[in-house]
């Protein structure tokens, strides 16, 4: 079986995006985890829970200086229908 990822993602304001990634073994899912992305052309990072609504981090630009943001993670309706939307997909009885 080949092991692989697949997601849903949630546009934040901004234009940031949140995704929730399923960690899949052919058509099981091992686990799942939240990321985001801060531009269109940025990576996606995992995005560490804690018990507040959103996610804090910064960067960094061209000159040098560092900006804060936050951003929300997803709520358990976004999670709920991501986890919806992969168990069609694939055919799974629940995850």
């Amino acid at each position: 079986m080949k092991d692989f990822v697949d997601y849903v993602e949630y546009i934040r304001p901004d234009n940031a995006k949140v995704r929730v990634a399923f960690e899949m073994l052919g058509n099981e899912v091992l686990f799942y985890f939240c990321e985001y992305q801060h531009t269109d052309k940025g990576e996606w990072k995992l995005m560490v829970s804690s018990d507040s609504e959103y996610f804090n981090y910064s960067v960094e630009n061209e000159k040098g200086e560092t900006r804060h943001f936050s951003i929300k993670y997803p709520t358990k309706e976004e999670i709920e229908k991501a986890q919806q939307l992969i168990i069609n997909k694939y055919n799974i009885l629940s995850i």
